[in-house]
């Protein structure tokens, strides 16, 4: 009997329940977060992803992308320079649309759950037919394949991050057409993978964007140089609509393989180099070209970010520093490769018990690596049953060569994600700078899950199908690799537990051993990973020694499928998510510590909301005191001085913060109150949510146990001053934190002379007290009701300097009656208007060069894309006219 028709979807069974059942069982794992039953809300997406979600929502409904951001920084970090927007994510604009930005559970259901359970979907779809169509496997084999990446660490974790969610969608999508293409040269193909490339370069996450280009790439290199391998052959059929190709042994259309014929036998020269440059010119080339389009093509959505990199140097020591990849927290130790076999193995995913407190990110990341024994089991199979034996035909060597393709992008991307532990690592930062000195070594885990999630498939597959797994003897030798290496590394990690000497170095990258000396939860860790160890084993042991065909088809399929639902469970809906350490201590069990169902349960929201009820009052800034429940102004709609900054700040905002702030550059939290910058800044209201000490200030009302102060003597968040100084840049910053900016307005020495009008009318008279000129001086509040855009009205009897509480940025352009007026750097960070006597009015709107250089390389890339596309195509008919004769 074929061992296919006993998993219940055979080869020639019907095909059409293996789809179903892959977005049942995603669905499924999916159901309580859709139905909004259960907490899954932490970290990111509690203080960072829905807020700015909602924000850029409510600005969309307004008619516009937000550019710049009003809510945090002052404007100091642009909403079209930060990867997490989501601004020019096509798929994500008719949920910005369909959102109710005043109702947060409804918000959280349409900007986060419902497009991530879509990209979950998309990613199993991908998998899916990526085995089916370059692989060539069967219906089981598929949907295990699909399920292993769809619900992998790299997405389920990513809930609460879902732009990163978002773009692991598309590796698959982005693997098939780059695969096909170069199995058929098709036209359709290259189309569609350009396509893909584009979209994962407008999602966002531009450190992820191009780790999966770099592995896209590594593996069309690789499809590359096993082609050029191939016999010489020219086919007996014609492929219509394709690159021109004369090559032979391709496939002819729809993948059947064609007839060949083995070439007359020719002269040829000593040095024939034809081998390699016609395989180079007719497949790598244009594959090279993907690549080149797709960077074009979305330059409009990268173009931001490259301009921040510059505002980083110097001001974020993590991207020197971190950035190398040789730093503790961003490499994993080896002996986390227990995990791979064991899941949970130090408790980093379980909030029930002390481990899951104290966790590095480095310790969690590495820790899901994948499902377990039976997922490893099939990889093994994939790597013992393939790359030893000599293919007999097409198909086993598709699956031979695409079984050496994992096997290597598994190895080399485990050595970037092992990073500093590993001796070849410097010398590859060295060789190849710009793909492995991005921060955090192990963010090339994806591609060790897509690797692992092509070996399961493949060994599945040919256990099901090879007669060679038929005999005990594999069988047994199958089980007994795969227990013993679990077996080894549950040794090698209770062996080094007791000889390890524990010095602050070592605990630092190996954050399981030193909760487990704090907290000695023996009882736990034998109840947890040691009794799946166990239990795994015999499961295994017995499906593949003491079972039937039939049977044993059956409970290995079923086997990776519950391994895999399992970990998915425990991801999203056990597991924490970020290092509790750096909590301040009167917030952690309100923040990481306990999971939230919905924004509004969230305590850094209800202090956000009580606060933003007092600032709107006054028309004033708020801030908490800390960054993350700042971030908390994109949902309530407010202005806060600080946030949850992520990199990056323009940088005289982020030196100024420096002078004053704490923790890490992430999340800055304030440590000394400088009055004279909020009054400076327009901060009418502060929540002290940290309690270190009562501020000298009134008191407007508690949340809780937290006071809200009120500052007195505040600047208007626009306002006019006559009286100009020149000032050196420091002398700037001095004046911004500690002087009253009602005295004057500080420039640089070059304005004066730059702008002859100012330097004449601040030296014609002595200017007005600063209430007299602002009493004189009829003044519109500050429309900033339209994306991007700010208009204010102003009726001053003498000139004098327009003043406006926000961060100067080169993207600002002012018109004054109409007429161009430029945005001057006033008061080291703020911005100037210089107007005349009378009335004006004011129209401010931010565009940056940057922006517009991107679209401009967009639209030529795409117009270029469309030329080669209707090139190609002629071309594809004049062959089959010519074919046809």
């Amino acid at each position: 009997m074929n061992d296919t028709a006993s998993t219940g979807f055979g080869e020639h069974g019907k095909n059409g329940v293996a789809p179903v059942l892959l977005v049942a069982l995603a669905l499924l794992v999916l159901l309580p977060a859709l139905s909004l039953r259960i907490p899954v809300l932490r970290g990111d997406a509690l203080y960072e992803v829905i807020p700015r979600l909602m924000a850029v929502a409510r600005n969309v409904q307004n008619g516009a992308l937000p550019l710049w951001d009003p809510h945090t920084f002052a404007g100091a970090k642009p909403f079209y320079a930060d990867d997490a927007a989501l601004l020019f994510y096509p798929v994500m604009l008719p949920f910005y649309w369909l959102a109710d930005t005043t109702d947060p559970a409804q918000s959280l259901e349409m900007l986060v759950l419902i497009p991530y359970a879509i990209h979950v979907l998309w990613a199993c779809a991908g998998a899916y037919l990526f085995a089916r169509l370059v692989l060539r496997l069967g219906p089981a084999a598929a949907v295990v394949m699909g399920l292993l990446w769809g619900l992998s660490p790299d997405m389920t974790e990513n809930i609460e991050h879902v732009p990163d969610a978002f773009l692991f969608s598309y590796v698959p999508w982005a693997m098939l057409a780059a695969a096909r293409f170069m199995a058929t040269r098709r036209l359709r193909w290259w189309i569609l993978g350009t396509l893909c490339l584009v979209v994962i370069g407008c999602t966002g996450g531009k450190q992820h964007v191009i780790r999966i280009y770099f592995a896209v790439a590594l593996t069309v290199s690789l499809l590359w140089i096993l082609d050029i391998r191939r016999p010489t052959t020219r086919h007996a059929c014609q492929r219509r609509g394709d690159f021109p190709d004369t090559d032979a042994g391709r496939n002819g259309p729809n993948g059947a393989a064609c007839v060949s014929k083995p070439v007359a036998a020719r002269r040829r020269p000593r040095v024939d180099l034809s081998p390699l440059f016609a395989p180079l010119l007719r497949s790598l080339l244009p594959a090279a070209l993907m690549f080149v389009f797709a960077l074009g093509m979305a330059a409009f959505a990268w173009a931001g970010t490259l301009e921040a990199v510059s505002w980083m140097k110097g001001y974020v020591p993590m991207t020197h520093e971190i950035a190398s990849g040789l730093d503790r927290c961003s490499s994993m130790h080896p002996l986390y490769l227990v995990t791979v076999f064991v899941p949970d193995f130090y408790g980093v995913l379980d909030s029930r018990h002390a481990w899951g407190a104290g966790y590095a990110g480095g310790v969690q990341t590495s820790s899901v690596f994948t499902g377990g024994l039976f997922t490893v089991a099939a990889a093994l199979a994939a790597l013992a049953h393939w790359i030893p034996r000599r293919p007999r035909d097409e198909e086993e060597r598709r699956l031979r060569n695409w079984t050496w393709i994992a096997a290597l992008t598994f190895v080399l991307f485990l050595l970037a994600v092992l990073g500093r532990y590993t001796p070849v690592f410097r010398w590859l930062c060295a060789v190849l700078p710009w793909f492995f000195r991005f921060p955090h070594a192990v963010y090339y885990r994806f591609a060790c899950c897509w690797s692992l999630a092509i070996l399961a498939g493949i060994g599945l597959h040919g256990i099901l199908n090879s007669p060679r797994f038929r005999g005990a003897a594999s069988r047994r030798a199958l089980a007994a690799l795969c227990i013993g290496l679990a077996t080894a590394g549950i040794a090698a990690a209770l062996l080094a537990y007791t000889t390890i000497q524990r010095d602050p170095g070592v605990a630092a990258g190996m954050r399981g051993y030193e909760m487990l000396t704090a907290f000695g939860e023996w009882g736990w860790f034998l109840r947890g990973p040691l009794l799946y160890a166990a239990v795994a084993s015999a499961a295994l042991l017995v499906t593949l020694l003491g079972l039937r065909p039939r049977t044993r088809n059956r409970l290995l399929v079923l086997g990776v499928l519950a391994e895999t639902c399992g970990l998915a469970i425990l991801l999203v809906y056990v597991s924490l998510s970020g290092d509790l350490n750096r909590q301040p201590g009167d917030f952690r069990l309100t923040t990481r510590h306990r999971r939230h169902r919905l924004l509004s349960d969230y305590a850094g929201h209800r202090l956000a909301v009580h606060t933003q009820d007092i600032a709107s009052q006054t028309g004033t800034r708020w801030t908490s005191l800390y960054g993350d429940i700042d971030n908390q102004a994109w949902a309530v709609q407010g202005r806060a001085l600080l946030g949850f900054s992520g990199k990056p700040l323009l940088p005289r905002f982020q030196d100024t913060l420096s002078d004053f702030t704490g923790g890490i550059v992430f999340s800055p939290i304030v440590r000394e109150v400088p009055l004279g910058f909020f009054r400076n800044m327009n901060v009418g209201v502060i929540a002290d949510c940290l309690l270190a000490r009562p501020l000298p200030l009134p008191i407007a009302s508690r949340a809780g146990a937290h006071p809200v102060y009120t500052v007195t003597d505040v600047l208007p968040s626009a306002y006019l001053q006559d009286r100009v100084v020149a000032a050196s840049p420091a002398k700037q910053k001095q004046h911004l934190l500690d002087s009253d900016l009602r005295q004057a307005v500080y420039v640089d020495r070059g304005l004066l002379q730059e702008d002859p009008r100012v330097a004449a009318a601040t030296s014609a008279r002595e200017p007005r007290g600063f209430t007299a000129l602002q009493q004189q001086g009829q003044r519109d509040v500050v429309d900033r009701s339209l994306p991007n855009r700010a208009r204010i009205d102003v009726d001053i009897e003498a000139p004098a300097m327009l003043v406006l509480t926000q961060c100067w940025h080169p993207g600002w352009k002012a018109r004054v009656n109409g007429q161009p007026a430029p945005v001057r750097r006033v008061n080291y960070i703020q911005q100037g208007i210089w107007l005349e006597r009378g009335w004006h009015s004011i129209e401010l709107r931010f565009f940056p060069a940057s922006l517009k250089y991107g679209i401009v390389v967009s639209a030529a890339a795409w117009l270029v894309f469309l030329g080669v596309v209707i090139a190609g195509r002629q071309l594809g008919k004049k062959e089959e006219v010519i074919s046809d004769r």
